[in-house]
């Protein structure tokens, strides 16, 4: 007879080692979670680190940006003292650390070191973890006296019942006290505003590369830079939105601009409209660039340097700048249709007739920059205002 063998033995240790086995995965399965969380927790504090410096680096270029007599005091520091800092504690975000020192530095006509380019470093500390991150403020001087700016060696002619006007502090009402003269004088501090042909040709390329040959559309709001040719039927309205960035047009071939409209989507914004010309010879007539004076200092017209100038006439409203350094700009009204900028005229020359009238609004940064890009030095003197930059 075969002796029955008991499985009994076999099964406790089957039951054993399953038993190990799992609280082996178990015990792994902890730790795995356990590192999971900590990693999980390392980074959301690393982000809360980042945002943390990157709230410190808007706040601080923001201030600056929209408080220039603030900033300018600081910047008197940092040209005295080569550096400034700050630090602010919040509980839920952390510690913030901001240290502005001179990025670039220019040499003065009077032979003095100042700095042109600030640089800002935002560092945020959450739990122990930490992160930077670097911004640059363009210094800008913004001496600009007058709304008319001409070489130094051309001229400014004007006839008896024409306004051309200093600039005012409150855009809704354009100066009272207007030139008498009719003539730029060679020794006026506004008249002296330096030019660099390399500049001019590198910021135009430049622009003109952002537009990627995007169509501009007509009777509706353009969200990106795009190119106005004379191909097709563009008439009617552009609206462009300048929301989060400067936005280019770019005239393509076009002589001549007539009953076109082109507005700004946000007049309140730091960014503007900044409209290319590269013809021969522009004409503009009853056409409205802008809606109203808040848009002044948002528009620009930047001619890469016409040959036979550029025209704006009959009935046409600019709110802005027209650039163009080296050749002549004309401003003509007639009766009953008369032709207003509300803003400036930088040429070799500039004329106006009587049925014109020109009012005076400094460029906000953003358009001082491109103009300082461009290789265009003010007079020193004037005030102070600073653009943001990344790069």
């Amino acid at each position: 007879m075969h002796s029955k063998v008991s499985k009994k033995g076999s099964v406790l240790l089957f039951v054993i080692m399953i038993f190990c086995l799992m609280t082996i995965l178990g015990l792994g399965l902890t730790v795995l979670t356990n590192h999971n969380t900590k990693m999980t927790k390392i980074e959301m504090d690393s982000e809360q680190a980042y945002q943390s410096a990157l709230s410190g680096l808007e706040t601080t270029m923001d201030s600056f940006v929209k408080d220039p007599a603030t900033g300018e005091s600081i910047l008197t520091d940092i040209n005295s003292n080569a550096s400034a800092s700050a630090e602010l504690n919040l509980n839920q975000m952390g510690k913030i650390n901001i240290d502005l020192t001179c990025a670039e530095k220019k040499t003065t006509s009077a032979g003095t070191e100042t700095c042109k380019k600030i640089k800002v470093v935002s560092k945020g500390t959450y739990n122990g973890l930490s992160k930077t991150v670097e911004g640059i403020l363009d210094v800008i001087d913004t001496n600009m006296e007058k709304p008319v700016i001409v070489s130094a060696e051309k001229e400014f002619k004007k006839t008896e019942d024409s306004k051309y006007c200093e600039f005012s502090s409150n855009p809704d009402i354009p100066s009272t006290t207007c030139i008498k003269d009719n003539r730029v004088q060679k020794d006026d501090d506004y008249a002296t505003f330096e030019k660099s042909a390399q500049g001019i040709n590198k910021i135009f390329g430049k622009l003109k590369a952002e537009t990627k040959k995007n169509p501009c559309k007509f009777d509706g709001t353009e969200n990106k830079s795009c190119v106005f040719d004379d191909k097709g039927t563009n008439s009617g309205n552009l609206v462009m939105d300048n929301t989060e960035k400067n936005v280019v047009v770019y005239l393509s071939k076009v002589d001549s601009l007539e009953g076109i409209n082109i507005f700004l989507k946000d007049p309140e914004s730091e960014y503007g409209l900044i409209i290319l010309n590269d013809s021969k010879n522009l004409e503009i007539s009853n056409c409205n660039i802008g809606t109203s004076p808040k848009d002044s200092d948002n528009i620009l017209l930047f001619s890469k340097g016409s040959i036979k100038g550029i025209s704006i006439e009959n009935k046409t409203t600019l709110y802005g700048w027209v650039v163009d350094s080296t050749a002549e700009v004309t401003v003509n009204g007639e009766a009953g249709n008369e032709t207003n900028i509300y803003g400036g005229i930088y040429a070799e020359s500039v004329k106006q007739n009587e049925k014109t009238n020109i009012y005076g609004y400094q460029p906000n940064a953003s358009i001082f920059k491109v103009l300082q890009d461009a290789g265009y030095e003010l007079t020193e003197g004037g005030s102070i205002t600073f653009a943001k930059s990344y790069d």
